[in-house]
């Protein structure tokens, strides 16, 4: 079973990440109970392992289900589980130093327990994001389960409603989008000279010489293949280059050095 259900996760620069999480597409259930028997099976065997420390087998059962008592979460979530009385009776027998094996269903406060511990373990492990479990009625479980761990046999019934995801609020989508694009930062280089020099002069350059360039007076300021601004170098003779706007513009660029 998986740890973590799908999260995507998003932010910028010193923004704490906002989460979201989406149920597991093979829990996800419609009005009518509509999950799939075989993939939940293997989400219960895995479950079960989880709690007895075993390789546990869940094979789908077609017989109705049994009502039993379930439970609602915070968001939105609700699960309802049955049976596991022989498997608790067993877990407890080990629990007290005995073997792990089947002893009937017990009836007893101790092993009653024991099955509420292991029923509300497989239900935080089909839905691990759920949270503020309560009781509720809920619809009687939808798929009943022939369980085996360890040599002994039980029946497990469940049902799981995964939340719904909340719709997305995308009234400000815009602004958010353009505050996002307004603060992305991107590389700028400024280019005083770009011109060809020949392969004798350059294996001939030694330390201290001087090389002559010709810096023109203004400068393009591109985007890709868009003239963005035009602005004049400053400062170039100081080691500390600048560039001073001095128009904008919006044009294709032909031709125009950076």
């Amino acid at each position: 079973m998986s740890d973590a259900a799908p999260r995507i996760t998003a932010g910028y620069d010193a923004d704490a990440p906002r989460e979201w999480v989406f149920p597991r597409a093979d829990l996800r259930s419609d009005d009518a109970g509509g999950v799939d028997g075989t993939l939940l099976a293997r989400e219960v065997a895995a479950a079960l392992g989880d709690l007895l420390g075993m390789a546990v087998t869940a094979t789908p059962l077609a017989v109705p289900v049994t009502a039993t008592a379930g439970w609602t979460a915070a968001d939105g979530s609700a699960c309802a589980a049955g049976g596991g009385a022989v498997l608790a009776a067993a877990l407890l027998n080990r629990q007290c130093g005995g073997a792990f094996e089947a002893a009937g269903e017990s009836s007893s406060p101790h092993a009653e327990r024991c099955r509420t511990t292991l029923i509300e373990g497989l239900r935080d492990r089909l839905l691990p994001h759920a949270t503020g479990w309560t009781s509720a009625v809920t619809a009687s479980p939808r798929r009943a389960f022939a369980v085996e761990a360890g040599g002994v046999a039980d029946r497990i019934d469940v049902a799981v409603v995964p939340a719904r995801p909340a719709a997305a609020d995308t009234s400000d989508w815009h602004a958010g989008l353009r505050a996002l694009l307004d603060g992305f930062a991107i590389p700028v280089r400024l280019v005083l000279h770009d011109g060809p020099i020949a392969v004798r002069a350059a294996r001939a350059l030694a330390v201290g010489d001087v090389l002559p360039i010709a810096t023109a007076s203004e400068v393009g300021l591109r985007v890709g293949t868009l003239a963005w601004a035009r602005g004049q170098v400053i400062n170039a003779d100081t080691g500390v280059a600048q560039l001073r706007i001095v128009a904008r513009t919006r044009q294709p660029l032909i031709g125009e050095p950076l």
